[in-house]
């Protein structure tokens, strides 16, 4: 993330401290880069798995249910994964698909899914996230039924305590 700086070139006041007095929020591309260069390689450990942050009480709808059918879980749950009649993972559904045009679930759903398997990294999740613009990942076993979510909050919490 580039340097909050006080030059000519910018024109901005500043005080006493060297912030600018003017500033913009920073953008997905510098948070990206700041969180690739800073945490995801320093702090994330190797061994750090999914199967050791993830969620593992998760909720799972198919593709006909009604959207109005949602509105008491997303009360509860910011996602939910939308499996199929073999319960393999075809689609995610969050609040903000909500706002798309549909009534069923398979109007709506983000699909094909962003998913990891358990053994993923929890750094291999954190890039994921930041390369496909999403808040959570379902966790799928080798036959694509899901098994547990890692959302922005566990990955924080992992990177945090240093997994």
């Amino acid at each position: 993330m580039a340097a909050l700086t006080c030059n000519a070139q910018q024109k901005l006041a500043c005080q006493d401290d060297g912030w600018p007095m003017q500033w913009r929020m920073p953008s997905l591309e510098d948070v990206s880069e700041y969180f690739q260069k800073n945490v995801l390689k320093n702090q994330a450990q190797e061994g750090s798995r999914l199967e050791e942050v993830m969620s593992r009480q998760i909720i799972c709808v198919t593709e006909g249910i009604a959207l109005e059918q949602l509105s008491n879980t997303f009360k509860k749950v910011s996602g939910v994964c939308v499996v199929d009649d073999e319960k393999r993972l075809i689609g995610v559904v969050s609040r903000k698909d909500l706002d798309r045009e549909g009534t069923t679930v398979r109007e709506v759903m983000s699909s094909p899914p962003v998913a990891c398997k358990a053994d993923a990294t929890v750094r291999d999740a954190a890039a994921l996230m930041l390369k496909h613009k999403v808040h959570r990942i379902p966790v799928v076993d080798s036959q694509a039924q899901v098994i547990g979510m890692v959302t922005r909050t566990d990955i924080f919490t992992a990177l945090e305590a240093g997994h």
